[in-house]
């Protein structure tokens, strides 16, 4: 059992602890490996919802037994409001929303959380109920890109949930049992009883389950491949307003599922969406069918002969998301990195009145006189002022696959995270010694 971490000078990392059994284990073991890891700073976050009383009082446990380890801890709370559609959806992306801001804060460069092997076999369990099949039931990444600079890493993934528990009681240690786990209202926990009451056999799902990993890397593979061959071939640009420039005769050539893939990705990166497109809203564009124009989840795609634009479509999808990077950096609608932000606010150049379809999605920072003091460097008509921007379109259009893809020209713009396969910190001599 390893946990990935990218390198950094004096790394910090992050765990993510809501008192449970698993999320308890990481805690102790992660505190207990810095005699093995002297070099890497551990900090403790727990997320309290809002969803539940008592969520207030297990951070405070979660706190209390921090500090008992000498960990610094800090209580992330979120207030949901309004939400519509999938609650649990809503508080897991705000959730790690959170957890990412809380790392940024830090300077932490990963954020470690417990899910284990039954977490996994469950999420396989759900896909398959969505009708998910082939590399759609790969289940969860052990390492994944979570924002530029930070990783998600989870490293009890091939541990079932048993050990963990196991090892907390040769240590004495409690732990917190959330109601949720229970409540048969939700699809993750019935699945967990039908799991537990052996109504499915979990050596066979984990078979389909590694067997749909390896079509996944397969598959990552090929696509990181295809974007750096047209890349070097001029079909596939990151131009600097985050448009992304493909040449779509050159994009038809590829094999269905790839191209839908690079697709997918590309609108998601353009539009700073949260959640990529489904492949057959993908397939059902019609600018591959004549149109010289389309949207598609929060993007605007524009065909002048071979060449397709895909940027953010302004005011479709509400407010542009700014969120904190460090160091007075902000992540302005997932899509560019704005540094040193100087006072006043930042906000789309739309919200002035003026701009084109491309230029009202820049971001621009405007004064307590409602005049701007800094624009993107390409508004250079509407500012003497620029801020200091990076676009991050590249690093969400290739995020998780292997190798570099956009190339070196890239690098500067699109800092890609770098997953080490080498000199991995490893805490397995901290769990119980037991088969």
């Amino acid at each position: 059992m390893r946990a990935v971490l990218p390198l950094r000078t004096a790394p910090t990392v992050l765990l993510a602890v809501s008192g449970g059994a698993d999320s308890t284990a990481l805690l102790c073991l992660a505190s207990q490996a810095r005699e093995i890891l002297p070099d890497i700073a551990f900090s403790v976050a727990t997320v309290d919802h809002g969803l539940r009383p008592e969520a207030a009082a297990e951070a405070q446990w979660v706190a209390a037994l921090s500090a008992r380890h000498g960990l610094e801890h800090r209580t992330l709370r979120w207030r949901p409001s309004q939400i519509r559609g999938n609650l649990a959806a809503a508080a897991r992306d705000a959730r790690y929303r959170l957890l990412a801001q809380e790392a940024a804060r830090l300077g932490a460069a990963a954020i470690l959380t417990a899910h284990h092997r039954d977490d996994q076999i469950e999420t396989h369990l759900l896909a398959a109920a969505r009708g998910g099949h082939g590399l759609l039931l790969a289940g969860m990444r052990p390492v994944r890109a979570l924002r530029p600079g930070i990783a998600l890493a989870r490293p009890f993934l091939n541990l079932p949930s048993e050990r963990l528990r196991a090892t907390l009681t040769a240590k004495g240690q409690g732990w917190l049992e959330d109601p949720t786990n229970r409540n048969p209202d939700y699809a993750r926990v019935r699945a967990r009883f039908a799991l537990n009451k052996g109504l499915y056999n979990r050596a066979e799902l984990l078979c389909a389950i590694g067997a749909a990993q390896t079509l996944r890397a397969e598959h990552d593979a090929q696509l990181s491949k295809v974007i750096a061959d047209l890349t070097l071939r001029g079909a596939l640009d990151i131009l600097e307003d985050g448009i992304v420039q493909i040449d779509a005769d050159a994009l038809a050539l590829q094999a269905d599922a790839i191209g839908a893939a690079l697709m997918a990705r590309a609108v998601t990166a353009a539009s700073g969406s949260a959640v990529p497109p489904a492949a057959r809203a993908v397939r059902a564009l019609p600018i591959f069918r004549g149109a010289s124009a389309a949207t598609l989840s929060g993007a605007r795609l524009v065909r002048n002969g071979s060449t397709l634009l895909i940027h953010r479509e302004y005011g479709r999808t509400g407010q542009f998301s700014l969120e904190p990077m460090g160091e007075g950096s902000v992540w302005f609608d997932r899509r560019f990195i704005v540094r040193a932000v100087g006072p006043g606010r930042l906000a789309a150049f739309g919200a002035t009145g003026r701009g084109n379809a491309i230029s009202r999605t820049l971001p621009v920072l405007v004064g307590a006189d409602g005049d701007i003091a800094a624009a993107h460097p390409a508004l250079r008509q509407a500012s003497k002022s620029e801020l200091d921007v990076r676009e991050t379109v590249g690093w969400r259009l290739t995020a998780d696959l292997p190798g570099d893809p956009l190339g070196r020209h890239c690098a500067e713009r699109t800092p890609k995270i770098q997953v080490p396969t080498s000199n991995l910190p490893e805490l397995r001599p901290c769990l119980l010694a037991s088969k």
